[in-house]
């Protein structure tokens, strides 16, 4: 099992498995699948397309049941949670950020980020997605639909809701997938600062290899299960050129 020391942990499956019927036969996605991300940390995990990310994340975040194993999330487990129960669960306890930011299209970035607060029945929903979208700096950009945002503004507003609860746990499913490289590293900064804004512990499966870099701990999905991916190879030190020697008589 991929599992640091430490206390008990943010996230927790267990011999996870998932199997689809496909063309009428059974297509196995996760099988005995283990994994422990502890609290406050940042988790990657990659894997090329069609691996099963996608999937796992749906898993972790009880939008899906898996059809083997467990999971549990701040120690609770979610497969004994009804439909309702999950839904309460996932507003208190987790974010998403997806790689199509997913914002409501008839709703300004304010009022996209105030839903979760004004479903918790906050009464000062309105003043904290305000005040978050300024940190995030978007306070000029508040009042304008996700159509007039750019996509690293819209991924910033998806994130100010994903993280407006104070959850305690942010998935996000290839958050940099639609940015180009520069845009995309200023997103992958901002989620390495929600974790030490808020404490939350990050999953965050990608191909970005720079966002996965930032991981406290890197995973590589293959055959269904999750393995430990090696550190990257450090860069070859640059030798310098060995000066010629001085010509007699110059």
């Amino acid at each position: 099992m991929n599992e640091p020391s430490g206390a008990s942990p943010a996230i927790r499956a267990e011999g996870l498995g998932k199997t689809v019927r496909s063309g009428g036969r059974p297509l196995v996605i996760l099988q005995d699948l283990d994994l422990v991300a502890e609290a406050g940390e940042i988790v990657c995990v990659r894997g090329p397309s069609g691996s099963g990310k996608s999937t796992l994340l749906g898993l972790l975040a009880g939008l899906d049941a898996p059809t083997a194993g467990s999971v549990s999330v701040a120690g609770t487990d979610l497969g004994s949670l009804d439909e309702e129960q999950l839904a309460r669960f996932r507003a208190k306890h987790l974010g998403f950020v997806f790689q199509s930011f997913h914002l409501l299209p008839n709703l300004t970035a304010l009022e996209n980020v105030g839903v979760p607060l004004e479903i918790a029945g906050l009464r000062d929903a309105h003043d904290r997605a305000r005040r978050l979208l300024e940190s995030f700096g978007l306070a000029e950009r508040a009042h304008h639909l996700p159509s007039k945002l750019s996509g690293g503004e819209q991924q910033r507003v998806a994130i100010a809701r994903a993280i407006s609860n104070e959850p305690t746990v942010v998935l996000a499913d290839e958050p940099t997938g639609n940015l180009d490289e520069d845009t995309g590293g200023r997103i992958a900064d901002l989620l390495v600062g929600v974790r030490d804004r808020t404490g939350a512990t990050l999953l965050v499966a990608t191909h970005d290899s720079s966002l996965a870099a930032r991981a406290d701990r890197r995973l590589l999905l293959r055959g269904g299960r999750l393995h430990d991916e090696p550190p990257p190879e450090p860069l070859p030190l640059a030798v310098a050129p060995e000066p010629e020697p001085a010509l007699a008589g110059v």
